[in-house]
């Protein structure tokens, strides 16, 4: 019961509050109290996410099924001819697990200069900073795809 209601009926009724106790429940506030069950940081699941999204630029899904032969790809080659090690396969259609992983990489290298770019939008008022940004991501982003098409030309020629 509110105070101002014990008031109202001490007013009309002064015989009845005189011997008789109103109790007064006080009940918890529980404004601005939060129950959350403690859960790991966001950088850990920013983390988790990145590896992930790694793992499929660099075609781990195609890593891990068989080619029509019955094998799954091999981490590094050698030229039949010479013995070299090779970290290009010669076929367009098949890859060595190195080779997927160096691409991946590259591509990721993209991303993150692409992200650069975006970035740099923001910081519409701090052009020093936003020009830095776009420096950097147009070169990043520039520089992945010149090595990802040279990657794909040498590929082409041993093919």
């Amino acid at each position: 019961m509110s105070q101002e209601f014990i008031e109202k009926i001490r007013k009309k009724l002064p015989w009845i509050t005189r011997r008789i106790r109103i109790p007064y429940i006080n009940f918890p506030d529980l404004k601005g109290r939060n129950f959350d069950i403690p859960t790991p940081s966001r950088n850990i699941l920013l983390g988790v996410i990145y590896v992930f999204l790694f793992w499929l630029m660099m075609g781990g899904v195609y890593l891990l099924i068989p080619n029509s032969s019955g094998r799954l790809p091999i981490a590094l080659g050698a030229d039949p001819n010479t013995g070299n090690p090779m970290w290009i396969y010669p076929s367009i259609t098949d890859a060595f697990v190195i080779e997927s992983i160096v691409a991946g990489a590259i591509i990721f290298i993209g991303a993150i200069g692409f992200l650069l770019l975006y970035q740099s939008t923001k910081h519409i008022y701090n052009t020093r900073y936003a020009r830095i940004l776009i420096t950097i991501g147009f070169i990043l982003a520039t520089f992945s795809f010149v090595v990802l098409q040279y990657i794909i030309i040498q590929v082409k020629v041993r093919g």
